[in-house]
């Protein structure tokens, strides 16, 4: 009889931990989530969702810790190697998902999905947020961006200059650029054609036609944008890589109106809507896709996914489990949608009300709604070890470290290196 006790509490306390507790909406408990996110004291999106969520979950208090976007990565990885507790982890991008399955830090979510019964066709292939080796599902897609091309409306009055259209070159971008610049720096030294965001992981990403990939993919294909980067750059036609770090300009430098176009994510129509809002914006702004390397292939639109993970060590599994139902949900949605962010969740309102808000300022809806293919797979660690490596040599060209065939020739002997070491 004892043995037999302890196998039924055993058993007991194997299935409490294993299975979705009572839900946190059905109690009065009060419990607080610690939420790692980046950019909070920015943006207002996130702010407004947190604000929401907890107004209509009163029991569930939020502890935001955010950090700067251009080192959130390493700063997640420190607090989770000090222990620090964090319930809620938003994910810069899919390879920073892949690294925090390998480390065992999300929580598997494919019972709280079922119990809930929630619809996952909404989204965007969530395959991608499965574990490689388990098939579990690790997270939830909470946006989805790609890059575009914004520019300045004002200063190509200014230049007397036709504004871009879809479809548009590189090579035409680059003449344009140049254009642009000289024109624009009759008046004023410090405005120019154009400027891209300049992380090589971007670059390499919104200046290929294609997904690269790294194990395979001959690196040849990437001598073109470099090499262009480079041109740019002599001619004047963008500012130097590394005098844009010197003023250091931010990712939103567009929005100073020095330059006349930019390269840069769906997300940055918040801050130039926000602006506009505000009356801090003092020039009119359109956006188009990104260019292409041919017309007659068009770009290879797949979306890049911000996911929402729980902390396998949560405290707190069934609040959590809530922010991220109301997050990356149709509540949460409806509040992106409101803010010009295009939301991971997408049903026939959301996308009407995209189109609604899109179309009111002259911006046409299809270049975020449309043509959108699967996201990219998550990445092996291997090829995330790679990848940075390459975006390193990358870099050592950009800066004139390197020329383009040297860089290129360094991307080779990596990989064979890389192949080698198995």
């Amino acid at each position: 009889m004892v043995i037999f006790l302890l196998c039924v509490l055993t058993i007991g306390v194997t299935a409490a931990y294993l299975l979705p507790q009572k839900r946190t909406e059905d109690d009065q408990t009060v419990h607080t989530l610690r939420v790692a996110l980046w950019d909070y004291g920015t943006v207002s999106y996130d702010r407004r969702m947190i604000e929401q969520f907890t107004q209509e979950y009163p029991n569930i208090q939020v502890e935001v810790v955010s950090c700067s976007p251009e080192y959130y990565d390493s700063s997640l990885e420190s607090m989770l190697d000090s222990g620090e507790r964090l319930d809620v982890i938003f994910v810069n991008q899919l390879p920073q998902l892949a690294k925090l399955i390998a480390q065992d830090i999300a929580l598997p979510l494919d019972a709280y999905v079922e119990r809930d019964a929630i619809d996952l066709d909404v989204y965007p292939d969530t395959d991608v947020l499965r574990d490689p080796d388990t098939g579990a599902l690790m997270g939830l897609p909470y946006r989805q961006d790609k890059f575009v091309l914004y520019y300045n409306k004002d200063l190509f009055e200014q230049t007397g200059c036709s504004i871009p259209e879809n479809g548009m070159t590189w090579e035409e971008f680059a003449d344009l650029a140049q254009t642009l610049t000289e024109r624009l720096q009759k008046t004023q030294a410090n405005r120019w054609g154009a400027t891209l965001i300049l992380e090589p992981k971007h670059i390499l990403y919104y200046m290929s036609q294609h997904a690269f990939d790294w194990s395979q993919d001959d690196f040849q294909n990437l001598a073109a944008g470099l090499q262009l980067w480079l041109d740019m750059q002599d001619s004047g036609g963008v500012a130097d890589i590394v005098g844009n770090q010197m003023r250091l300009d931010s990712q939103r430098m567009f929005e100073t109106g020095r330059y006349a176009m930019f390269i840069q994510g769906s997300w940055y129509m918040n801050f130039l809507h926000m602006d506009a809002q505000s009356g801090q914006l003092d020039f009119s702004w359109g956006v188009i896709e990104r260019p292409v390397w041919s017309e007659e292939q068009p770009n290879e639109n797949d979306a890049w996914i911000t996911p929402l993970i729980i902390h396998r060590d949560t405290t707190e599994p069934e609040a959590a489990w809530t922010f991220l139902k109301f997050v990356c949900g149709k509540q949460g949605a409806e509040i992106l949608t409101d803010e010009w962010i295009l939301p991971a969740y997408q049903d026939a309102d959301t996308r009407a009300q995209l189109r609604q808000n899109m179309q009111a300022e002259g911006i046409d809806a299809d270049i975020f709604l449309e043509g959108l293919s699967d996201p990219r797979p998550l990445p092996t660690q291997q090829e995330l070890a790679l990848s940075e490596q390459i975006y390193e040599l990358y870099r050592r060209v950009l800066l004139g470290l390197d020329t383009v065939s040297e860089g290129i020739e360094k991307m080779e002997q990596t990989r064979q290196n890389w192949k080698n070491a198995g």
